[in-house]
């Protein structure tokens, strides 16, 4: 579906919130590693699909353009596009990234502090 915007038709814009399910623990520094060195990761799959990638939430230090601050809502990767077959594609690879933080999350949880699995972020 396209919406009409003044005699042309704009593409409808898909947008997907995925919820990171993980608070920001300072040892575990869960933002640091969804962004990895630099902005990486997210910068990857916006360059690869095209899309719009953005940690927001609580944690992410991203300021919101209707609020001062963060939005106060739980931590989450938001993906936007307009190209569906794209969009599809970069979520998929958005949430074998959550899957693998996740489990490095678990792992990190298993030792205790200072042990083994409570290395910085990849």
């Amino acid at each position: 579906d396209e919406d009409f915007d003044g005699g042309r038709r704009k593409p409808k814009r898909l947008m997907r919130v995925l919820e990171v399910e993980i608070e920001d623990d300072p040892g575990f520094q869960v933002c640091k590693r969804i962004l990895g060195a630099g902005g990486r990761h997210l910068k990857e799959i916006r360059e690869a699909f095209g899309v719009d990638v953005r940690l927001r939430g609580r944690g992410s230090n991203f300021r919101e353009r209707q609020e001062e601050g963060e939005a106060d809502e739980p931590l989450n990767i938001t993906v936007t596009s307009t190209d569906p077959e794209e969009f599809e594609k970069a979520v998929a690879q958005v949430e074998l990234h959550l899957a693998d933080i996740q489990a490095q999350y678990q792992q990190w949880h298993q030792y205790p502090r200072g042990g083994k699995g409570r290395g910085g972020y990849r």
